[in-house]
């Protein structure tokens, strides 16, 4: 029997597919019963979801004899309320997805968001779950992924055909993310057809549909071996102090420090704050795009104005928490060649409205043959992120501001033009050849004095004009370990009335002095 579900809004649906036997695991039946860290994986996939606010219900797929054991030992043993329906599985993952599709399909409209996680993925964190559903509003539909880190040979009858490039490929995790009208069609097409897949993001493309990319965790693991089982209680044991996202891990009754007590504090109170954030920015947008009515134009501002807000407090949230991390050694980002003046671009973007309302001018000049950087995509793009908001913050109406992105060479602080109160990272002059990146504002200036100080987060400055505004400080701090843990160099050059500059040097992935990371 089906719970009701209210049709009032629009809804998120997580689909769990759970009806394989999981034979490479070796095990006596099906492999989502065995223990871990003291909870079986698919009691930890399901929690995932029923204590994430961004969830409205979800439908777990498993084989049909194993409807009522499920239902007492793992659906009511843990007090999951948001399962709506157990359904009977199907041969293949394809057919179980597509009777999930099916059982919901009376309860749901199109317009709701349907997330197929597999069962077998219990390390899923909310970051990538709020990613997942902003992106399918948005696009066709959203891929969780990775990049590869391997190089990959394409061999038959065991000899390499060709090697593919390795910044062109992602490893697909879940969830997979889509609004339900199209991923049912889809499915319903490919049943017609007799057609075929591994994953749920090939039956979108191959209806003329296209994926966008959420970037992955490289934690969000599928539990296939027992050597899997091995390092998913590896990352439960490593992580478990950290409460990360909304992963939620039991406590270990262990003696503490004082100043394990304040991260842990700061983790919970962190995850807490955003929890209810997160939820809001889900239901002013749905408000915004028009879900519940027509809206007009003065109405849309005033709520992207509140979904604006909003995730300026989830950023500082997350500046906490990332400056916690990379202060005690805890911070893991994945290094990888980039494209300066695609990132830059992108997050540029992301602020062409707010300049355009604010009458600021915002040219950006890349050079046409920058070289790539090697940084973790996410973190620079929050970076450059950071600066341009902290630009616009002080920029008064009518003014400019400037980014700028060349090369320079040089192996001394002279020979780049640094300043000795630059923050650098220790292996900075092992390179020669750098990607430099500006931005210039149009405020009041940064006073000499607070040049060497400005990206200590510990300092409040009340002498820089709008710089403390919207946690500024926090931000810039996070500019500096990011920036840091990239090998790079950063700073700041100013004078009073001179309007601010923020100067990024990050080594070039040309530089063949450059040695491998």
């Amino acid at each position: 029997m089906l719970k009701n579900l209210s049709m009032a809004t629009l809804k998120s649906i997580a689909l769990i597919p759970a009806a394989g036997m999981g034979k490479r695991m070796g095990a006596p039946g099906n492999k989502q019963y065995l223990q871990l860290h003291g909870m079986p994986i698919i009691a930890r996939t399901i929690a995932v979801f029923e204590h994430s606010p961004l969830i409205d219900a979800i439908y777990l797929v498993i084989p049909a004899e194993e409807i009522a054991y499920c239902q007492e030992h793992i659906i009511t043993a843990h007090g999951f309320k948001k399962v709506v329906a157990l359904v009977p599985g199907g041969k293949e993952r394809q057919h179980s997805v597509f009777h999930g599709l099916k059982a919901m399909r009376e309860s749901v409209s199109d317009e709701d968001i349907v997330l197929i996680h597999d069962g077998a993925r219990p390390l899923l964190s909310e970051r990538l779950l709020l990613e997942s559903i902003h992106a399918a509003r948005h696009h066709d539909g959203a891929l969780v992924a990775v990049p590869v880190k391997d190089t990959i040979k394409i061999a038959h009858n065991d000899i390499v055909s060709s090697t593919p490039a390795r910044n062109s490929l992602w490893q697909a995790q879940t969830p997979q993310t889509f609004c339900f009208g199209k991923i049912f069609n889809a499915y319903r097409a490919a049943a017609t057809d007799g057609f075929t897949c591994t994953d749920d993001a090939s039956l979108i493309e191959r209806a003329g549909g296209s994926m966008h990319i959420i970037h992955g965790d490289y934690r969000n693991i599928k539990i296939t071996t027992p050597d899997d089982i091995l390092f998913a209680e590896a990352i439960l044991s490593a992580i478990e102090h950290e409460d990360s996202d909304s992963v939620h891990f039991q406590n270990l009754q262990v003696e503490t420090t004082p100043q394990q007590k304040t991260d842990d504090f700061i983790s919970t109170f962190s995850h807490d704050l955003k929890n209810p954030l997160t939820a809001a920015v889900g239901s002013i947008d749905i408000i915004r795009e028009g879900c519940l009515g027509t809206i007009n134009e003065e109405q849309e501002e005033y709520l992207q104005s509140a979904i604006d807000s909003c995730n300026e407090v989830v950023t500082m949230i997350d500046n906490v928490q990332d400056i916690s991390r990379f202060e005690h050694g805890k911070m893991q980002l994945s290094l990888q060649p980039c494209s300066c003046k695609e990132l830059i671009s992108k997050v540029a973007e992301r602020f062409v409205r707010s300049a355009r309302h604010e009458n600021i001018r915002f040219p950006v000049d890349v050079e046409p043959d920058v070289p790539d950087i090697l940084v973790d995509k996410g973190a620079f793009m929050r970076v450059i992120g950071s600066l341009l908001g902290n630009a616009l913050t002080v920029t008064p109406e009518g003014a400019a501001i400037a980014v700028t992105c060349g090369t320079v060479a040089g192996k001394t602080p002279d020979a780049l033009g640094i300043p000795g109160h630059a923050a650098l990272s220790p292996s900075f002059f092992e390179k020669s050849c750098f990607v430099r990146i500006s931005v210039r504002d149009s405020g009041e200036g940064i006073p000499i004095s607070e040049l060497e100080r400005i990206f200590d987060r510990t300092v409040t400055s009340t002498n820089i004009s709008g710089r403390e505004r919207n946690g500024a400080k926090l931000g810039l701090a996070y500019c500096k370990l990011a920036i840091i843990y990239f090998h790079g160099a950063i700073w700041a050059e100013s004078g009073t009335e001179q309007g601010g500059e923020f100067i990024i040097l990050l080594p070039s992935c040309s530089d063949s002095s450059s040695k491998s990371q």
